[in-house]
């Protein structure tokens, strides 16, 4: 694969065209219950806002509504607790139609509150969220980091048993979910055995169904899909349930397992039922890119092109739609600002301070970037047109030379197996000529021999008949050594031949004459056209088929 795109550049640029086009990777809710990692009764209350709840699925902007309503009212009435979970819903809501810097902002709004409060555990399950958001970036090192700082966070409240330790699972299921994201299927499988650690051995899928889910994904990219596909068929009837928005991302990976052992109509199924749970709970919406981009590759694979155009014309569009969210501008508002108010403070006094600048001053400086902007693209440009161009030449050079050198290495093995064949054949006439004269010698031994004489004479002709049966086998031997492989093809191509036959395609294959053949194999030239007529028919060879041409390309 790698050769391939370093000796085609045309397959480079659009391989890079498409990962551009799916550089989407779907967040994950973790919601659940007890053993089931959900937050303790304080943070989260589902009596909290329940018009909102029912409202996420069926209209996520009346949702949003009541939920903002309901945030005043916590707040106004000094419950920061209830005020911090019902932003983190809202988040929810923003993170699942791709809105993240919405979801973003309100992430910090609730960790400056929950500083503020000195809530520990709520700043944890932000710092977790802030992780995830971090995630969806590809900021590796920084999802780690704000996952970690969650992590402690719980580790020391189980310390002082203010948390029970399976709250430590949704932090371990947030660092496997990170790895899942990124394809990097062993390092979660770490974290994913500090779960295991943590729950009853005894646990079954539908008591911890993230964690089996979870387990399923390791299991499928580790060589075990079919196990992966058992534990997620399990885990359906939970999530049609309890969280059927959820089921956007298993039946995606339920899609994948089935594609890995070549079952393409489940798979294709899986991935359109992905697709219409995404639209029908209007939840993942940026995941489901990935999964017509996974669609698209799997037509592609069964030779549906039109199908896989479409798909992957739906992702781009997708990818489109939500791409003033991942521009380097606004990935730039995920850089880490202060937490607290004197941070904002000082913002906002460097804004006013902006703002008395003389509209002269502004004019200048807007003209100096606008041209610094414009030599910067411009040069930009040059310089990616001159990488292209030298990389093309590049590889196009490589190319030139691997073709050469392929070609070099292909004559010089014609060359050599062609002298080595032409010894063998000077080799073969002397055994035939040494094999006619023992021949005579037989043949004379047997009119002159006597009845006193009939052993001795005897013992002779044996011994002729096995030295020439030892030439057959030297023949063979040096054959074999230099037309590598050709008996084994014969074998596998046409199983019902017989030694015999093996012994006359050698003999076809140096360009024996049937004469020169009938004396080695001691048989008539005949009997020779006979076998040769013979051979033809087990090949199954037309008649306009040259058989000496058929056995030389074997």
């Amino acid at each position: 694969m790698t050769q391939d795109l370093l000796i085609n550049p045309k397959k480079l640029q659009a391989h890079t065209l498409v990962y551009v086009f799916i550089m989407v990777f779907g967040m994950i809710s973790i919601q659940n219950t007890y053993a089931i990692q959900s937050p303790p009764q304080g943070i989260y209350q589902k009596e909290r806002c329940q018009e909102g709840d029912s409202l996420k699925y069926l209209n996520p902007e009346a949702a949003l509504k009541a939920f903002r309503i309901c945030k005043n009212e916590l707040l106004a009435n000094g419950d920061t607790l209830g005020a911090i979970d019902i932003i983190n819903r809202i988040s929810n809501i923003h993170g699942n139609h791709a809105r993240y810097k919405d979801a973003y902002d309100n992430y910090w709004e609730a960790l400056d509150l929950a500083s503020t409060a000195n809530l520990e555990y709520a700043q944890g399950t932000i710092y977790y969220k802030i992780g995830q958001t971090y995630g969806y970036y590809k900021k590796m090192n920084k999802a780690l980091n704000y996952l970690n700082i969650s992590l402690q966070i719980n580790k020391k409240l189980v310390r002082e048993q203010k948390i029970h330790k399976n709250e430590l699972i949704s932090n371990y299921l947030g660092m496997v979910a990170l790895f899942r994201q990124n394809e990097m299927p062993f390092e979660a499988k770490k974290y994913l055995d500090s779960c295991f650690q943590i729950l009853p051995s005894t646990v079954k899928p539908q008591e911890s169904p993230y964690v089996f889910f979870e387990k399923a994904y390791v299991l499928g990219q580790t060589g075990r899909p079919g196990e992966a596909i058992e534990i997620n068929k399990d885990l359906v009837p939970w999530f049609q349930t309890n969280v059927p928005s959820y089921l956007v991302l298993v039946y995606s990976y339920l899609a994948d397992y089935y594609r890995a052992i070549n079952d393409y109509q489940k798979s294709e199924n899986y991935y359109l039922q992905s697709l219409e749970t995404s639209t029908k709970y209007h939840s993942h919406i940026d995941f489901s890119s990935l999964v017509h981009k996974k669609l698209s590759d799997l037509y592609a694979q069964t030779n549906q092109f039109k199908k896989a155009y479409t798909s992957l014309w739906e992702a781009k569009k997708l990818d489109d739609d939500f791409f003033d969210s991942r521009s380097p501008n606004n990935t730039g508002l995920l850089e880490i600002q202060d937490l607290f108010r004197l941070e904002k403070e000082k913002q906002q006094k460097l804004l006013q301070q902006q703002r008395l600048e003389t509209l002269e001053h502004k004019d200048r400086v807007s003209f100096l970037q606008k041209v610094i902007l414009a030599i910067i693209i411009i040069f930009g440009a040059f310089m990616g047109a001159v990488y292209i161009r030298n990389r093309t030449k590049k590889f196009k050079a490589e190319k030139k030379y691997l073709e050469k050198k392929r070609a070099l290495e292909v004559q010089k093995t014609k060359e050599v197996l062609e002298v080595k064949n032409k010894e063998l054949i000077a080799s073969t006439v002397q055994l035939i000529e040494k094999d006619e004269l023992l021949m005579d010698i037989k043949l004379q031994l047997k009119e002159i021999k006597k009845d006193d004489q009939k052993v001795p004479v005897n013992t002779l002709i044996k011994n002729i008949d096995l030295h020439s049966h030892r030439n057959w086998d030297e023949f063979e031997k040096r054959f074999i050594q230099i037309n590598t492989g050709f008996y084994d093809r014969l074998k596998e191509h046409f199983p019902k031949l017989n030694h015999n036959d093996h012994r006359l395609c050698a003999l076809i294959k140096l360009n024996m004459s049937s004469k020169e053949m009938a004396s080695l194999l001691a048989i008539s030239v005949e009997s020779i056209h006979t076998n040769r007529y013979r051979l033809r028919k087990k090949l199954n060879l037309e008649r306009s088929v040259n058989l000496e041409d058929f056995i030389a390309n074997l």
